[in-house]
């Protein structure tokens, strides 16, 4: 049994709670910013999901790893009920 890969710093692993949810609401949720900004870096191409730029409109599914280099120093050291966060430091 192969268990699925641990997220780096800076990533995160989205929860089945999040299933149905937009891109762009749970990473201002998760990065503690108004949705509008959000929106902004999914569209301007910052927020990857499973290792490629997604819309702000995209909809999870549970268990994509999400990453942003701008999300790393908002991750540091913190887990969320809605985004399950492993960070190595």
């Amino acid at each position: 049994m192969t268990s699925p890969p641990t997220p780096d710093a800076g990533e995160a692993v989205a929860g089945a709670e999040v299933a149905g949810r937009r891109l762009d609401e749970v990473v201002a949720e998760l990065a503690g910013v108004s949705r509008a900004r959000a929106a902004r870096w999914a569209e301007e191409g910052l927020v990857e999901v499973d290792a490629r730029p997604r819309p702000k409109s995209h909809r999870l599914r549970g268990g994509e790893r999400l990453a942003s280099a701008i999300l790393r120093p908002r991750l540091a050291g913190r887990f969320s009920a809605i985004i399950r966060v492993v960070v190595f430091a």
